[in-house]
């Protein structure tokens, strides 16, 4: 490498190179040996993402993926299934997996720390185990509803069994809140978005409906819905309140058509009254971010093209000056947490979580241009010094603009992309001869409000737009 290339790094400034890391995937340039592609930024309106690099959660792809509500904690089903690489090649010649190959397969729930930046296991099932998740607002308690179907003695799978669990994020420690087996024949929950309480629905024969209602202190026992319209079959939405429920139904009007039937149902009383409404209004996202999916041909023969799968995250209302933000190829599943601060998801078999960071974009557009301005300072400080070393290596001259720089003072610098932008402007002689080599301009780049100038003592300077440079 170059001698002295040191030295551009303090010259640039520390705070400079923080904000060319920050934003290195617009900087255009590896001049600084910063990997590249490792963040992007989504513009939406007035705000700025700033899409930083994945981090590691599970060796295994979550076939689930949930958010608590402030963001903190990933709840991950994955199913692991323990097969050699002997064993997987076999079955895939015969078709048949060992014989106890679904005693064998293990379904578990594990709890990512977003601060912490640890995974933690907090439950293990058999493979055959229905899991139905929800966090608890404010009380960083994730609450599993796992669904069995136990095998007889007649090797027979009984009727299903619900088993309620919670676990606490602070303790990390599992409790089983209740177990209801024999007459019920479906399950359901829902939780407030934003306060500590939740309900489970249990559904009996001739459609008798019991519900249990979560707190932070516990589960209660199951109880009679009073008013005859429980959760089961109707679409839900918590209101504005947190702790008060919209139950929706589409029934028959005596006309013939379909109209709305709601209810206001209380999850503490476990009492629905028909309501006034006759439209329900589904709960929206609040979240600044979406994610959508792009396909693009690769060649990747002669004649063969294949597609690729392109992961993009976009603003919910884009604008015409807004920019989507590229997050992975090959994704399976993507899950964006509630308050829009991070985004998970899987990928060749791994779950991997990428934070978000919100700024101001008037403060990105400044961040992005300081970087610009560093990437192009140092490709030029280099430009500098690979001339100042050819010039020693050739008894003090210096090339013209008339000769083909690259290829003279490609030897003395790392890659080609280093003359990006940059304009050769001296007319070549010897150094000796040059009376101000700290004032006379070897070359510069030219950016929006002004340029980058390198001299002949291998020095460079930002001039800004109508200021003479000496």
């Amino acid at each position: 490498m170059v001698a002295g290339q040191s030295d551009c790094y303090t010259a640039i400034g520390m705070r400079a190179v923080f904000a060319l890391v920050v934003v290195s995937s617009l900087a255009g340039s590896s001049s600084l040996g910063l990997a590249q592609n490792t963040s992007s930024t989504l513009l939406a309106g007035d705000k700025a993402f700033l899409v930083l690099p994945p981090k590691f959660v599970s060796a295994a792809s979550g076939v689930e993926l949930k958010w608590s509500p402030d963001g903190r904690y990933l709840a991950v089903v994955r199913t692991h299934m323990p097969l050699k690489a002997s064993e997987m090649r076999r079955a895939m010649l015969t078709g048949t997996p060992p014989p106890d190959f679904e005693s064998r397969v293990r379904v578990f729930v594990e709890v990512y720390d977003a601060e912490t930046e640890q995974t933690k296991q907090a439950f293990e099932w058999p493979s055959q185990t229905g899991l139905d998740l929800a966090w608890l607002p404010e009380t960083g308690q994730l609450i599993v509803l796992a669904t069995h179907h136990p095998l007889s003695q007649e090797g027979v799978r009984t009727g299903p069994v619900y088993d309620l669990h919670r676990y606490d994020t602070r303790t990390a420690r599992a409790t089983r809140l209740g177990l209801y087996q024999g007459s019920f024949f479906s399950a359901g929950m829902s939780f407030s978005p934003s306060r500590a309480v939740g309900l489970v629905w249990l559904v009996g024969q001739n459609g008798r409906e019991e519900a249990v209602v979560v707190t932070a202190n516990g589960a209660s026992q199951p109880s009679k819905v009073a008013g005859g319209a429980g959760p089961y079959g109707a679409h839900v939405a918590w209101n504005s309140d947190g702790m008060t429920l919209k139950l929706g139904r589409r029934v028959e009007g005596p006309d013939g058509a379909s109209k709305w039937q709601i209810y206001d149902f209380d999850p503490l009383t476990l009492t629905a009254t028909l309501s006034a409404d006759t439209r329900f209004t589904f709960q929206e996202s609040k979240k600044p971010v979406a994610w959508s999916n792009v396909s693009t041909d690769v060649r990747v023969g002669v004649k063969d093209v294949e597609k690729l799968q392109t992961t993009v995250l976009m603003p919910v209302q884009a604008g015409e000056t807004d920019k989507a933000a590229v997050l992975d190829a090959f994704v399976e599943r993507v899950e964006i947490s509630p308050d829009g601060s991070r985004v998970a998801y899987t990928h060749h078999g791994m779950t991997l979580v990428r934070d978000l960071v919100e700024i101001p974009r008037g403060m990105y557009e400044q961040m992005r241009d300081a970087a610009k301005r560093t990437t192009a300072m140092s490709n030029a400080k280099q430009v500098a010094l690979a001339a100042i070393m050819f010039s020693a290596d050739n008894d003090d001259r210096l090339p013209s603009n008339k000769e083909d720089i690259q290829k003279l003072l490609m030897p003395y610098l790392r890659n080609q992309n280093i003359f990006d932008g940059f304009v050769y402007t001296f007319g070549g002689g010897f150094i000796q001869d040059v009376s101000l080599p700290s004032q006379t301009e070897l070359g510069h780049i030219a950016m929006p409000g002004g340029r980058v100038v390198a001299y002949l003592d291998g020095h460079v300077k930002w001039v800004p737009d109508g200021e003479h440079h000496e």
